[in-house]
């Protein structure tokens, strides 16, 4: 598609193909103070304006000024400066400090924005929007206008869409072969790469969860002035978004699946080529060896990167092409003559210059997607934000390089020659444009289309996943999981019981295509017999395999037909029989079609070639090897919806939460059971793929390569599905769910459905004269009359009692018909009739195409499922509402009530026709689509490149399951070091504190008379217990002071305090513990011997310092933040050398206490805990902690003396604690605090804050 089509033709295609609305009023939002996320969708807005629709635009750059009409603009350019962000500097942040700059600044600038005169204008209006348009870039607070207005909204993202928001959206984001777009990472990742990506996705995710979503919550409290008891949640206003918009296109970027309703526009931005001020033009026109252009963007101060303008000029005045620079020309000392500087340039016309050949850019998307579309290659000089993610994207296609801004001067020119006098690169970028640029339409009438969609239907729940409303845990069958771990663990107990006892007792020009369907089912090939004709009339030369022919032959349209056979009995099964009956009737039926005498002519003839396989595919992968034999790529086509094998084939997300199995009786909408159900079944049909689907194609595909060649096929051929490159799938999400799909899965359902016909006369004339409507029934081509009889008797019965005229497609010597008011056909057009205004419900087995044409005609349906997806198909119509469902066993009484039911309540009507509309509102036909896409494959010679990088990983990578095991290795040793976290002895006589060498990592055993202590912790995150059931504790007389009974000897009492995070309990039910009075009275000094100890605290957040006296105990300071030093000389606490083994160093990758830790050296712990250490703790313990400890506490444990412990506890003690201990808590230590118990368990402890 030529992107330079003059603005007249594409306003023509935008008329013609998007159904024209009522003008509509639109608001805009784009607070991001940066002209690339205005520019990326500006042609969308000026449209829609022309359209008529009335436009208020909130931006810091407004559209064109010959806009005047229907559009009010707000400028919030003034408030940018409000930022103070240094572009610049940013690019010296590393990846995740990037990330959480953009977030605070963000958010930050949201507040601004909505406390704004003018903005709260708008919040206090009584103004009506039919549509909210907003940014998804840490600027969520904005989606809340669209509750306030009650108005659908599109989100749009000016880059590629972020781990969070396709999270929140309910789109997959795979983090085996899908990158994040804030890491420098390509689809192709190393494990190491895929446990950065995993732990950095999970990042984002839960930080958005726990504290982006919290902080705009409190935002839209704060000035959109909700009724608190009414509003949502803002996850609940980002989950409810129409559409979404996205800055992107697979030919840059990688192939990952995607909803319906997130929609690439990657172009969007792009107008027609202007033409070149006069100097530049010159300038251009003479330079006989090519021209470089550079520019750094529009974000990027000149003044803050001067030293990298001087190595501009320095090493682009030397080469002999010609340079033009976005610079300013006052901060450079000299310009050569070979270079042009001005501080604006027309890029996208410099770009599309002939004698354009290198463009030195910093990364930014915009001007990666115009250098691609003008096919000049790239050295990218990434700063910030996703600027590193797009140059390695331009490195993984081979269309330019990357430099570091640090890079000297020797490494720019030796780049630039590279790039310059390599001719790959101009090859790649010339490759990549072309896919870029075709289109099966227009960016802009693509979006066009989408937000008038919106706006016509409003409540577009119809393109949303259920996935968004599962449960993190359900989504990813979290809980699905641990009862098939429990269950597989019981079984192997049992097995190995069993086993015990056992053994202690013992392009598009013309083309040759191939469509072969080996399969006996009418309806699995009629419905695609339109799209081959269609193929043969433009003009490529089809070859039909099939056992269905329509002798309707051409001089490019040819038939093979293969014999029939009578396929066995079709209901009565369970969904594991009928699979496996399926599978051995479509095996046993290849064997029938690989016997007949016209499959051996095809394959040995020798001089036929294919440029295309079409092959159904349904247990049919056998037939793969054809495309070995014809050496072709193949497109496989699926008259359902895919089953799973395909799938997991072409690495097509397969989510058991709420993707149900085609053979199962389950929407979308799954309880648990159903998911348990569900997820068992996949798992079957895995197995079973593998295990005997597998081997038998092996051996059918054998046998097909021992006809052509008279020899075994080699190993390599058999069972290979790297020919496979698109799937056509006759699905659409208005007939289903929504679920995501990758582009080489193509929805095509309807392809088969033509316009209505008139109906032969008899009929016509039967329905017209019914002045109740007529009932169609029809129970599909592949039941048997003799299942058919008894509940062909109840039909027939209660059908002659109701006052509608019946049309029933069986053979008529089967049925009596016995009234005036039934007619029986064994042939009936039913898509006519289905069409025609007296027909008022639709009696049918809920075959997939059945269904399809239904909907099509707003019918509703009465399903009578007999096998395979039927019940599926049954289950979707009960789900969208357009119909019931009945069994063989339901009676005479059922049936009549259901029936008239169906007819008479209107809502099923009402259903129907809406489904219709949205089943039929689609940019492009279901012909045009497969034709379409057809084309595509044979102009690219397969379009692999629309193959996901997954179908490249094994299983396990696919599933991350390697990724996974690391994980618990690691949290396994965390988890054994933990273990052993105390001293190697803690003797009763007195506490000589040793630490041996394996204090952290190898602590042995804990010796008796300690704390028998369980902590049943998450320790620092929602953990539900922190002291359990052993601790006993002596609470005095005084304890709170305002308490109001406090028993004097001894107070069993539970402090419930939210202690680490949201802790449930902090102290249980048994501490007896005995309070002094003197707790908080002399708060002043602290005698020798004792500890002066102060903490000035965030104690475990962002310490400052940690000093003692007595103790020497100096900790160099946020102890659990950035610490220094941790010296140590009293407490006769002896580090030994060989802490961690005879180590000097201990570097943090090995250190599995505290993960961060940098060294750790002799007598000396460098201890570093890079920790926020309960969550975003404010304040652990506050300024002036004046401890006294009397020197028999760590001798013999015996009393504890008045006056002994001054404890003040100032608090947000683990979490936002209010107050911990209050003011005048006196504290006795009994003896017996530890008691003589004989062993501390420390399983459970979580020392280390970054577990």
């Amino acid at each position: 598609m030529n992107w330079n089509t003059s603005v007249y033709s594409l306003m023509a295609l935008i008329f013609c193909g998007v159904k024209i609305i009522d003008s509509a009023n639109i608001l805009v939002v784009i607070p991001v103070p940066a002209h690339s996320h205005l520019k990326s969708f500006q042609p969308l807005w000026e449209e829609l304006v022309k359209r008529g629709h009335n436009l208020t635009l909130i931006a810091g750059h407004k559209l064109s000024n010959k806009f005047q009409y229907n559009y009010t603009f707000m400028d919030l350019k003034p408030y940018f400066g409000e930022l103070n962000i240094e572009y610049a500097e940013m690019r010296k942040q590393n990846r995740l400090e990037n990330f959480m700059f953009c977030h605070d600044v963000l958010q930050d600038y949201s507040e601004v924005i909505l406390k704004l005169p003018q903005i709260q204008d708008i919040i206090n209006s009584d103004n009506e929007y039919d549509l909210v348009v907003g940014e998804m870039f840490f600027v969520d607070t904005f989606f809340a206008f669209g509750y306030k207005f009650n108005a659908p909204v599109i989100a749009f993202s000016s880059q590629t869409l972020i781990s969070q928001y396709s999270w929140i959206l309910g789109n997959p984001f795979p983090a085996s072969y899908i990158p994040n777009s804030f890491l420098s990472m390509t689809e192709k990742m190393s494990l190491a790469d895929r446990i950065l990506n995993t732990a950095f996705d999970l990042f984002t995710v839960f930080f958005y969860e726990f504290v982006s979503l919290p902080r705009s919550q409190s935002i839209i409290e704060k000035y959109f002035h909700f009724d608190k008891r009414d509003m949502p949640h803002i996850k609940n206003i980002m989950k409810n978004i129409s559409v979404t918009f996205v800055n992107s296109h697979y030919s840059f970027g990688y192939i990952k699946p995607e909803l319906p309703n997130v929609v690439n526009l990657a172009g969007l931005h792009f107008t027609p080529l202007k033409s070149l001020p006069k100097n530049i033009q010159d300038f251009m026109d003479e330079a006989k060896h090519g021209v470089v252009y550079v520019s750094l963007g529009s974000l990027i101060e000149p003044e803050k990167v001067e030293n990298l303008g001087e190595t501009f000029i320095r090493v682009l005045g030397k080469i002999q092409e010609r340079v033009i620079m976005k610079w300013n020309s006052k901060l450079l000392s000299h310009i050569p003559s070979n270079i042009l500087v001005q501080e604006w340039i027309p890029q996208v016309e410099v770009l599309n210059h002939p004698n354009c050949r290198l463009f030195i850019t910093h990364g930014g998307l915009h001007s990666l997607f115009e250098s691609l579309n003008a096919s000049v290659p790239l050295i990218g000089i990434p700063f910030f934000s996703d600027q590193k993610f797009n140059m390695a994207v331009v490195e993984y296609y081979g269309i330019g390089v990357t430099l570091e801004s640090e890079n000297t001067a020797e490494e720019l020119s030796s780049r630039i020659k590279q790039v310059l006098h390599d001719s790959k690169y101009k090859k790649n970028i010339e490759k990549r444009s072309q896919l870029f640029r075709e289109r099966l339409t227009y960016p802009l009438e693509t979006a066009v289309y989408w937000v008038e969609h919106v706006i016509q239907h409003k409540n577009t729940a119809h393109l949303k996943p259920s996935s968004s409303q599962l449960y993190w845990f359900e989504l990813y069958s979290l809980d699905v999981i641990a009862i098939f771990v429990a269950s597989i663990w019981m079984l192997a107990q049992s097995i190995f019981n069993i086993l015990l006892i056992v053994s202690q007792l013992e392009v598009s020009k013309s083309a040759n295509i191939l469509a072969f369907f080996p399969t006996a089912g009418r309806s699995h090939f009629k419905p695609f017999e339109p799209f081959f004709q269609t193929l043969a009339h433009r003009g490529h030369n089809v070859t039909v395999v099939s056992s269905f022919p329509s002798n309707k032959l051409t001089p490019s349209y040819h038939e093979i037909e293969f014999e029939k056979k009578t396929v066995g009995k079709t209901r009565n099964q369970y969904r594991v029989q009928n699979w496996i009956y399926i599978f051995d009737m479509i095996t046993d039926y290849s064997t029938y079609v690989t016997n007949q005498r016209k499959f051996h002519a095809l394959m040995n003839s020798n001089d036929t070639h294919f440029d295309l396989l079409f092959v159904e595919v349904y247990h049919t992968d056998a037939f793969f090897l054809l495309a070995q034999q014809f050496d072709c790529p193949i497109i496989g086509i699926s008259f359902q919806p895919l089953i799973a094998p395909y799938h997991w084939m072409l690495k097509n997300p397969v989510t058991f939460s709420f993707i149900p199995h085609l053979y199962m009786p389950y929407t979308d909408h799954m309880n648990f059971s159903q998911r348990f159900v569900n997820s068992a079944f996949n798992l079957f049909t895995w197995l079973f793929h593998h295990t005997v689907s597998w081997p038998v194609y092996n051996k059918k595909g054998r046998e097909i390569w021992q006809v052509a060649h008279n020899k075994d096929a080699p190993p390599e051929y058999v069972h290979n599905f790297e020919r496979l490159s698109m799937i056509l799938v006759e699905t659409h999400f208005s007939a289903g769910y929504v679920r995501p799909n990758l582009p080489n899965i193509v929805e095509v359902a309807g392809i088969h459905i033509k316009d209505p016909k008139p109906l032969p006369n008899d009929i016509q004339e039967f329905m017209d004269a019914s002045e109740n409507g007529v009932i169609l029934v029809s129970l599909g081509t592949l039941l048997r009359p003799e299942d058919m009889n008894e509940l062909g008797t109840k039909l027939i019965t209660v059908l002659s009692r109701l006052p509608y005229h019946v049309i029933w497609k069986w053979k008529e010597n089967l049925i009596s018909q016995s009234s005036s008011k039934v007619m029986i056909r064994e042939w009936l057009p039913q898509l006519d009739i289905l069409n025609h205004p007296n027909c008022k419900l639709f009696i049918s087995h809920s075959g997939y195409h059945s269904l399809l044409e239904a909907i099509n005609a707003g019918m509703p349906i009465l399903a009578i499922p007999f096998f395979t997806d039927q019940y599926h198909n049954a289950a979707i119509i009960e789900k969208l509402g357009i119909g019931e469902k009945i069994s063989f066993e339901t009676d005479e009484h059922d049936l009549e009530t259901i029936i008239r039911q169906v007819v008479n309540n209107d809502k099923y009507h009402k259903n129907s026709q809406l489904q219709s509309r949205i089943f039929k509102d689609r940019p492009m036909s279901p012909m045009d689509t497969a034709v379409y896409w057809t084309e595509y494959v044979l102009r690219y010679q397969g379009a692999y490149h629309l193959k996901s990088a997954a179908t490249k990983l094994y299983w396990f990578q696919y599933l991350g399951l390697d990724v996974f095991l690391v994980y618990i290795i690691l949290l396994s040793i965390l988890g054994y070091s933990i273990k052993q976290i105390f001293l190697s002895q803690f003797s009763s006589s007195r506490l000589n504190f040793r630490l041996d060498v394996s204090f952290v990592v190898q602590l042995s055993k804990l010796s008796a008379r300690c704390l028998n202590f369980r902590l049943d912790v998450s320790f620092f995150g929602w953990m539900s217990h922190f002291l359990s059931s052993c601790l006993n504790f002596r609470l005095d007389v005084s304890f709170f002071v305002q308490l109001s009974k406090f028993s004097a000897g001894c107070r069993n009492f539970r402090l419930d305090v939210s202690f680490f995070g949201w802790m449930s309990h902090f102290l249980s039910s048994c501490l007896n513990f005995r309070l002094d009075v003197s707790f908080f009275v002399q708060l002043s000094k602290f005698s020798a011997g004792c500890l002066n100890f102060r903490l000035d605290v965030s104690f475990f957040g962002w310490i400052s310092h940690f000093l003692s006296s007595c103790l020497n105990y100096r900790l160099d300071v946020s102890i659990f933040g950035w610490m220094s030093h941790l010296l140590s000389s009293c407490l006769n606490f002896r580090l030994d050398v060989s802490i961690f083994g005879w180590m000097s160093h201990f570097s943090a990758g090995c250190l599995i206490f505290c993960p961060a830790l940098s060294k750790f050296s002799a007598g000396c712990l460098n201890f570093r805990l890079d920790v926020s250490f309960f969550g975003w703790m404010s304040h652990f313990l506050s300024s002036c902690l004046n401890f006294r400890l009397d020197v028999s506490f760590f001798v013999q444990l015996s009393k504890f003396s008045a006056g002994c412990l001054n404890f003040r506890l100032e608090v947000s003690f683990f979490g936002w604690i209010s107050h911990f201990l209050s003011s005048c808590l006196n504290f006795r230590l009994d003896v017996s605090i530890f008691g003589w118990k004989s062993h501390f368990s420390t399983g459970y402890l979580i020392f280390c804050p970054t577990v």
